[in-house]
C-alpha cells in the first residue's frame, strides 16, 4: 500500500491538571468524549480520536468548519463533567492513509501540533498567555487569521466561566436550540426564571458567537485564507 503525505487539520486536546482528578473518572470520561466525538461529529476527521499520552486526546480533521465544531463539542462536553481542556490547532503535513490509527502517523503536522502543545503546558507565564491567546491556540499560515479564531474562542471561554456547574443542563438545553418553556418544564423552572437564566448566562451572545465561526469557515473564507484539508 502506498503511503502518502497530504496536509491536514490536526487537533491535540490536552487535559488541564489532569494529576488533580481520578484516575479511573479521567479515564472513563475520556473514553465517554470519543465515543461522543465519533457519533455527534461522524464523518469530521481523517482518522479516529485516540487517546493519548494519558490524558491527551489527538485528531486529524477534514475541515476548519470541523475544527470549530470538534473543538466546541469537546469544551461543552467538558463543562458538564467538570473538565477543562487546552488545545493546539496546526494546518500542516501528515504522512499515512487516512483509515490509518492517528497514533501511527508521522509528518511535520504531528511534530508541529506536539511542540504547540508544550510551549503552552510550559510557558513561563501561563496565566498571561491564556490572557494573550485563551486556551485554544490555532497555528495556520495566516496568522491573523489564527490570532481572530483565538479572539473567538477566548470571548466564549469568557462567557462559559460565568456558567455554574448547576445550571449545565439547563445551558446544554439551551445551546441545543430548546425553547424556554421547553426547557423550564424539562428542569422544573418558571419561565420567567428561564429566560432570566438565558440573559445572564449570555447565551444569546455565546450563540452568535459560534454562528460567527461557522461563518469564517466557509468555502469563501477558506480560499481567502489558504485552507484546505486533504490537498
Amino acid at each position: 500500500m502506498q503511503v502518502r503525505s497530504r496536509e491536514a487539520f490536526i487537533i491535540i486536546a490536552d487535559v488541564v491538571s489532569s494529576r488533580m482528578l481520578n484516575h479511573d473518572k479521567l479515564t472513563q470520561s475520556l473514553q465517554d468524549l470519543i465515543a461522543s466525538l465519533e457519533v455527534d461529529l461522524d464523518g469530521a476527521f481523517l482518522n479516529t480520536p485516540k487517546r493519548s499520552l494519558g490524558d491527551e486526546v489527538q485528531m486529524s480533521l477534514r475541515s476548519l468548519r470541523c475544527v470549530f465544531e470538534t473543538i466546541l463539542h469537546i469544551e461543552e462536553f467538558a463543562f458538564r463533567r467538570s473538565m477543562q481542556f487546552r488545545y493546539a490547532v496546526v494546518f500542516d503535513e501528515i504522512t499515512g492513509e487516512a483509515h490509518d490509527d492517528i497514533r501511527t502517523l508521522s509528518g511535520a503536522g504531528l511534530i508541529h501540533a506536539r511542540d504547540t502543545i508544550e510551549e503552552i503546558k510550559h510557558d513561563e507565564d501561563y496565566r498571561s498567555a491564556l490572557v494573550r491567546r485563551g486556551h485554544v491556540w490555532f497555528e495556520l499560515q495566516s496568522r491573523e487569521a489564527s490570532k481572530t479564531f483565538e479572539a473567538i474562542f477566548l470571548t466564549l471561554s469568557t462567557i462559559r466561566s460565568g456558567w455554574k456547574q448547576k445550571h449545565a443542563e439547563i445551558a446544554y438545553r439551551m445551546i441545543q436550540g430548546e425553547k424556554d418553556k421547553t426547557i423550564a418544564k424539562a428542569v422544573g423552572y418558571t419561565q420567567s426564571a428561564i429566560w432570566k437564566r438565558r440573559q445572564k448566562m449570555q447565551i444569546d451572545s455565546y450563540l452568535a458567537l459560534r454562528a460567527v465561526l461557522k461563518t469564517l469557515s466557509s468555502r469563501g473564507t477558506l480560499e481567502e485564507l489558504n485552507l484546505e484539508a486533504g490537498r
